[in-house]
């Protein structure tokens, strides 16, 4: 059961795993359905991914996965 999940979720989440602002649209709509003051947040001001940028960056995880996964 284990090796299943672990397969599973090897094919779906991704090596270095990176907020997208589209998603995060999607949770903001949602809490905006409770919060109308949700829809006036700059999402922008919500993130940083500059730290996993440079991650990318540098090569780290590309090292760490050997070009690829198992």
């Amino acid at each position: 059961m284990l090796e299943e999940n672990y397969v599973y979720y090897l094919g779906i989440l991704k090596e270095l795993p990176m907020p997208t602002f589209a998603g995060l649209k999607v949770e903001q709509e949602m809490m905006a359905e409770t919060d109308p003051r949700a829809k006036e947040y700059d999402l922008r001001r919500a993130v940083d991914l500059s730290f996993l940028q440079q991650i990318e960056a540098s090569g780290f995880v590309r090292k760490l996965y050997g070009g690829g996964r198992p």
